[in-house]
């Protein structure tokens, strides 16, 4: 928490499609921190990334059963944790 909250770590605006290519280290802190306006902000720029991924499928979140609708079936391979 002191680390996050030092002058080291960059700070840059929420951007999902920058973040998601975004490389961070495994050894050290995290060298950089996206920062939303607002949470309806990153919510709506979270929308908006995973509304440009490219899916062979539609998927819709059904809010009366609290499930998952998709479209179409699709199979899930299961080739467990690569070594």
């Amino acid at each position: 928490l002191e680390y996050s909250m030092g002058d080291q770590p960059a700070l840059r605006q929420f951007d999902p499609f920058d973040a998601g290519k975004m490389d961070y280290p495994i050894t050290t802190y995290q060298p950089l921190y996206y920062v939303a306006n607002s949470f309806q902000d990153a919510q709506e720029r979270m929308r908006a990334y995973a509304q440009s991924l490219k899916r062979p499928f539609g998927v819709r979140y059904n809010s009366i059963t609290s499930s998952l609708d998709i479209d179409r079936d699709i199979t899930v391979k299961d080739e467990g944790i690569p070594a």
